[in-house]
């Protein structure tokens, strides 16, 4: 989630996130995260456990089980 970011960037966010989020989500029923590693940056960011739900990103995989060979698209 930080990538391309130096560590001072990366520390205010988190500050930030743990000052700002306990506000926001304060009369949110359920905040959604996308998997176990976003879900556990909101418990880190002041989020209570018991309000999040992990609800991943719906793709279907099969859409993807003839792709071209590797480099093709480079190549052309």
């Amino acid at each position: 989630m930080f990538y391309g970011r130096s560590s001072i960037d990366e520390q205010f966010k988190i500050a930030l996130d743990k000052i700002v989020s306990n506000h926001i989500v304060y009369d949110y029923s359920k905040v959604i995260a996308l998997n176990n590693y976003e879900a556990k940056q909101l418990i880190n960011a002041g989020v209570p456990k018991q309000k999040i739900v992990i609800v991943p990103n719906g793709v279907n995989l099969s859409n993807y089980n003839n792709l071209p060979p590797k480099g093709a698209l480079k190549k052309k």
